[in-house]
């Protein structure tokens, strides 16, 4: 999975290490040491970029807030130096991995197209995932000779949560967040201590990782925003100061709840192992009793766009293609990509329904332009419909096609295409 999760799981425990360094107690000192220095390079071999950026930047946080002094009386030339050599580390961190990067520009330019179009209330809970591909496909439909092409690959989140947040939910969700951090900032301002420090440095660590990542997919990270907002909020309501008692119907509240939110994940982690007992045994080849436990799923994961996949690959493998066209159609709702066109092709492809197969074909290549399974398959479908200029125009385009990752795959489809050409 992408370093990112792990990183910030580091990162966000760092700020509450970096507290304990101010302890007058020797071992608890050398303590926070060691463990800051674990979580450092763990940081830094985990090679998430994005991890690295948040854990300079609460560094040099950290020492600019115990060395005030110092820094204040620092020479201006010197200053001018520490921002080139920022400014050196992040240009570093771009060119590490550029593909990567330029490849966030072309999601955050889809991204703002749906903004465009629905600003105020957005697009929707959990819209992006099943929206975004078509605007990928749209982009390069108008710019057949764009750059980002080869770089374009399945998207399921736009690596900045403050855009997904937008997109979903619009810039009303968006002026209330920007209203949630002022209280924040005003709390701190209010009461300037060792521990609102510490929460603020792990709010400034959430907001990094916001811009150019996923960290709210990682529940620690709702754990540590929610006890970060808590603590900060108290001091500037006073609540501490506040009778115990007054608090005590909240209190079995949210003890009520997590007693039902308990139940509800202990029913969810039920179904999950029997989905994961079925997907083990399609390895032992498909049978009817494994389908039999699908439609049983099926069930409880109607809205689950990935079961709804594995579940419509399934029927396909099963040679049930107008089954698994019709569960498709249901997915569709939820998520539409690369992966979900290509199946859908496919179906077609083996009902023989060879125009409608064309069009799934023609949107996944749009989607990924860089991918090589579309074009090939389109040059099946050509070959099929009597339209051999057609495939060979294709066929030529896929022997010349950039090769962003090698693969058995990709080297046989050439292959494949060059004796077709030579044929001719």
């Amino acid at each position: 999975d992408n370093p990112a999760g792990f990183a910030s799981v580091m990162v966000l425990s760092l700020p509450f290490v970096l507290y304990f360094l101010d302890s007058t107690n020797r071992q608890i000192k050398n303590t926070a040491l060691l463990i800051g220095a674990i979580i450092c390079i763990a940081t830094i071999m985990s090679g998430s970029r994005t991890g690295l950026l948040a854990l300079l930047i609460l560094c040099i946080l950290y020492i600019i807030k115990r060395h005030r002094t110092y820094f204040a009386k620092i020479a201006a030339w010197k200053k001018i130096v520490i921002l080139c050599s920022f400014a050196a580390i992040l240009a570093g961190l771009y060119f590490t991995k550029k593909d990567s990067a330029d490849g966030r520009i072309l999601i955050w330019k889809c991204a703002f197209e749906m903004i465009r179009e629905k600003p105020v209330f957005g697009h929707g809970y959990k819209s992006f995932r099943a929206e975004y591909m078509l605007y990928q496909a749209r982009y390069f439909e108008e710019n057949p000779e764009s750059n980002f092409g080869v770089l374009a690959d399945n998207v399921k989140h736009p690596f900045n949560e403050f855009l997904l947040l937008i997109v979903e939910f619009g810039i009303i969700a968006f002026l209330i967040l920007l209203l949630l951090a002022a209280s924040l900032i005003r709390s701190y301002l209010k009461n300037k201590n060792k521990e609102s420090f510490v929460l603020i440095l792990c709010l400034a660590a959430v907001f990094i990782f916001s811009c150019f990542s996923y960290p709210f997919q990682y529940p620690f990270t709702w754990l540590i925003v929610g006890f970060c907002i808590s603590y900060l909020s108290s001091t500037l309501y006073n609540y501490q100061e506040r009778s115990p008692n007054k608090f005590r119907i909240f209190k079995h509240a949210v003890a009520l709840l997590s007693i039902v939110l308990l139940s509800f994940n202990m029913k969810n982690m039920y179904y999950d192992r029997k989905w994961n007992q079925a997907i083990n045994q399609i390895k032992h080849g498909t049978t009817k009793e494994l389908l039999s436990e699908y439609e049983n799923l099926h069930t409880h994961f109607h809205n689950n766009p990935f079961f709804l996949y594995n579940y419509a690959a399934l029927l396909n493998n099963m040679r049930y293609w107008d089954n698994s066209a019709e569960i498709i159609r249901s997915c569709e709702i939820y998520l539409n990509d690369y992966d979900i066109q290509m199946l859908r092709g496919d179906n077609y492809k083996k009902r023989h329904h060879l125009m409608q197969a064309k069009v799934c074909f023609e949107l996944a290549s749009q989607m990924c332009p860089g991918k090589f399974a579309p074009l090939f398959e389109l040059v099946n479908v050509y070959d099929s419909i009597n339209q051999p200029i057609r495939a060979k125009e294709l066929a030529d385009h896929i022997i010349n096609m950039q090769v962003k990752v090698p693969s058995a795959t990709i080297t046989a489809i050439k292959m494949r295409m060059i004796k077709r050409v030579e044929a001719e």
